[in-house]
């Protein structure tokens, strides 16, 4: 769109395209992201039933999360430093693949997070991790001893992971492009439920606030219509127990 983004103008493009193709008398609900100016369009102007893009809200709930865990949030900080260092130093990055080669450790990069997608940081602790031994190594190779992540650190590092897999799974399995998603989310949000009572490791902060987002955002879930009726005829799931019994 070229014009301002403005619900009117919105609702206005999305009504001249179902025009074109005539499908607007058919059209029962719309999906989109959760900024105000595009739910505005959908249930204000077309008012048409809006459905929230689950993929998006599950962001948000994760970004959420992990902004408000103080411990997460000085792990993010430190680990994201070092591998900054790596990315910005060529000697650094050469010495830590002599050090992977030595050890016997595959040769991969380090990855830095980015603020818009929560699933950035899972990869880059979960990258850490893995190359924990030869990052450590590396550094104290270069006299940077005082960067090395400490212990007790890289146990929140690996609670962090742990708890964040099933976020990182229910993601990709929402990414989906060839199988149908809609009847998938119930059962999903009630997976990633218990998940964080479960994996209620060392990192008690991220699974609260985890806890406390899922309450902000999928609250109600089942009473939207089409959600609920999606599941329901989904013969896989017709075993499956809902989120409020």
């Amino acid at each position: 769109m070229k014009k301002e983004h403005t619900a009117e103008n919105i609702a206005n493009d999305i009504r001249r395209v179902c025009d074109e193709w005539d499908i607007f008398h058919k059209v029962c609900c719309i999906v989109t992201d959760n900024g105000a100016n595009i739910v505005a369009a959908v249930t204000k102007c077309l008012q048409v039933k809006h459905v929230p893009c689950f993929a998006h809200t599950l962001n948000l709930v994760v970004q959420s999360a992990r902004k408000n865990s103080e411990e997460l949030r000085h792990v993010r900080e430190k680990v994201k430093a070092i591998v900054t260092f790596f990315h910005h130093s060529v000697k650094a990055s050469d010495k830590l693949a002599e050090v992977q080669e030595e050890k016997g450790f595959h040769k991969k990069k380090l990855i830095t997070d980015v603020d818009t997608r929560w699933n950035s940081v899972y990869y880059m602790l979960e990258r850490f991790e893995d190359q924990y031994e030869v990052i450590t190594t590396t550094l104290c190779l270069l006299g940077k001893r005082q960067m090395c992540l400490s212990s007790d650190k890289l146990e929140t590092v690996k609670s962090a992971v742990q708890v964040l897999e099933p976020f990182e799974e229910a993601t990709r399995e929402m990414s989906s492009e060839k199988f149908t998603t809609p009847s998938k989310i119930i059962p999903l949000i009630r997976a990633l439920q218990d998940c964080a009572v479960s994996r209620k490791v060392n990192i008690f902060s991220l699974c609260d606030e985890l806890q406390k987002q899922f309450a902000k955002k999928f609250t109600g879930m089942e009473a939207n219509f089409h959600i609920a009726a999606g599941t329901l005829l989904d013969p896989r799931f017709k075993k499956v127990s809902c989120l409020h019994r």
